[in-house]
């Protein structure tokens, strides 16, 4: 059985400017994981029938729910373009509460779990210590995080070069680079992965920031290595440098900018490791079959789609091929309103062009794909809601 956990933290670099978003964000977000229940996490939960372990690591602004695990360890970190992010003993603290939140859902029979992270200025952390643990310059590992325009990018290049050079960091101490360089949710997610390690568990990394905190993981114990299954290549420059680090393949190429389960999620149900069947709805895709959709009403569904997903994904495109999936669908359809469950047969989905090759890395083998990230997407148009609209919560 997977189970999803998700930690989320505030970082002091983002008085830095590095994102596009204000540091409000983070709370936002959290109060739609757990209120409103209509993020991408909570789509990709359903979709693989999961157990969610929302966790407050180090969370600026104080905010309490029966449904969000209050185990913080500072109101965030400070300013890594200052100085250190956090005292050595805070970093302990935080990969202690990771093994914590891991040993929980593995005693509840977790197999897998699947670790996700919400920060706003992650990013630039995650960049600071691929930089370091690599030895590679920020030109090569930083990216634009939350879709940031170039001259804000050139700035977070600039922060985390100073950030490195501030710090002094030893690059082959793990805990060394995650107190000076790190955050709260890194660190728990490296306990989450060290705990897996010694207890028959296995870890699915998301994208570039569960990947960094798997090599800060392994430069702890180098046992750590032994239980990761990467899922995606994402869209950040630091990502495949760090998994060749760990000797790791990521097996799509779906080119997220979530850190929500987002591609551990679609390798879960693609592995059957969900072991959650979805009952097809044949009658409604006959029923739309029989009709004759014409050119401008698929365009305009097209459009509706897209525009949909520009509400649903804050960064805009950060659900990169599920929106491009979504958007085919909704042509094929003539509207935007398909079941989730619709029945889609892969000759069904070939002539809409979506195939597992243009998803797949190094000509992987991963059963039913397309079907899988075809129905992932509608899971997404069925059950996120708008930014807006979780930011009014």
């Amino acid at each position: 059985m997977p189970h999803i956990i998700l930690v989320a933290a505030d970082h002091g670099v983002a008085s830095e400017n590095v994102s596009a978003f204000n540091q409000s964000v983070t709370t936002t977000m959290v109060k739609n994981y757990v209120i409103h229940k209509g993020a991408a996490l909570n789509a990709f939960a359903s979709f693989i029938n999961a157990p969610v372990t929302v966790a407050n690591v180090g969370m600026k602004e104080i905010f309490s729910h029966s449904d969000l695990l209050d185990l913080s360890v500072a109101r965030g970190t400070r300013n890594i373009a200052k100085g250190a992010a956090m005292t050595k003993e805070e970093a302990v603290r935080a990969v202690e509460v990771g093994r914590k939140l891991a040993k929980t859902a593995i005693n509840a029979g977790a197999k897998y779990i699947l670790p996700a992270e919400m920060g706003i200025g992650n990013t630039t952390s995650a960049a600071a210590m691929a930089s370091a643990m690599l030895d590679m310059p920020p030109e090569k590992t930083t990216g634009r995080g939350t879709n940031i325009d170039n001259d804000k990018l050139t700035h977070k290049i600039n922060v985390v070069r100073q950030a490195i050079e501030v710090n002094k960091v030893n690059r082959a101490d793990g805990l060394d680079v995650l107190a000076k360089l790190g955050g709260f949710e890194f660190a728990a997610i490296a306990g989450m992965i060290l705990e897996a390690s010694e207890n028959n568990a296995k870890i699915i990394l998301d994208g570039l920031n569960t990947t960094v905190a798997a090599l800060i993981a392994a430069k702890i114990d180098e046992r750590a290595k032994t239980v990761l299954i990467p899922s995606h290549l994402a869209g950040e420059a630091a990502h495949l440098p760090l998994l060749k680090a760990l000797n790791l393949t990521a097996v799509m190429d779906l080119d997220f900018h979530l850190g929500e389960a987002c591609g551990s999620s679609i390798l879960a149900k693609c592995t059957g490791i969900d072991n959650n069947l979805i009952q097809e709805d044949v009658e409604s895709f006959k029923a739309f079959n029989e009709k004759k959709i014409p050119p401008d009403t698929s365009e305009i569904a097209r459009e509706k789609m897209r525009e949909r997903f520009m509400e649903l994904s804050m960064p805009h495109n950060a659900l990169g091929a599920l929106q491009d999936i979504a958007i085919k669908l909704a042509g094929a359809f003539g509207r935007i309103e398909i079941p989730k469950n619709i029945y889609l047969s892969e000759d069904f989905l070939a002539k809409l062009g979506i195939v597992p090759e243009n998803y797949l890395i190094n000509k992987s083998k991963l059963h039913g794909l397309a079907k899988t990230l075809a129905r992932a997407a509608l899971y997404i148009a069925n059950e996120m809601q708008s930014f807006e609209e979780a930011a009014v919560l």
